[in-house]
């Protein structure tokens, strides 16, 4: 009963994702720590504290918002490195657990027989490096789609910007990739 749970969530794919995010979150810290040291020397930040606004409402209304991109665009470079990680995980024996398989626990299975068979290693380190690479597109994808510019803009190009995101993680549910879909409608004031 130690084990964190999550209805309708196995707690063994659970313990590699928080095994994936407990190493991972210092990169994105480091990231957002150099950012916020940047964003506090600015012009509307000092302005902000010159009218009186405190600590608080000055981090949270001016600075987190102005780190929300740098963090965006961290994650989702961070994805091929998560998959990479689990696959890693799953090699030497540490990721996902017997009832349910992994491509990194197929390649550990089958590294036993590599110089009998080589495809049982082969296949599951070909799939684990083409999904890297679906992945890696689908962020440059939401790059092109303008997903990380702007991020700090006016209410409706927060608004358009949350519609294109929407659609491209739509799209990506639904076709495996978000690099077969046709561009997406720019976003805009104009929306």
């Amino acid at each position: 009963t130690g084990d964190p749970q999550i209805p309708g969530f196995p707690s063994a794919i659970l313990g590699t994702i928080l095994a994936i995010s407990l190493v991972s979150w210092v990169t994105i810290a480091r990231l957002v720590r150099g950012q916020m040291l940047s964003i506090k020397e600015q012009d509307y930040v000092l302005a902000a504290r010159s009218i009186g606004a405190s600590p608080w409402r000055v981090v949270r209304a001016h600075m987190l918002p102005n780190t929300l991109s740098t963090v965006i665009v961290s994650v989702t470079f961070g994805i091929p490195l998560a998959i990479f990680a689990e696959g890693a995980l799953g090699f030497i024996g540490l990721g996902v657990p017997s009832p349910y398989t992994s491509l990194g626990a197929l390649m550990g299975d089958g590294y036993a027989y590599l110089f009998v068979n080589n495809w049982l290693v082969v296949w599951p380190a070909i799939m684990v490096a083409i999904r890297s690479a679906r992945a890696f597109m689908s962020v440059l994808k939401l790059s092109k789609a303008g997903f990380c510019s702007g991020v700090s803009a006016s209410a409706s190009s927060r608004r358009a910007m949350c519609t294109s995101a929407r659609s491209a993680i739509f799209a990506f549910i639904c076709s495996g990739s978000i690099c077969d879909q046709p561009d997406l409608p720019p976003r805009g004031p104009s929306q």
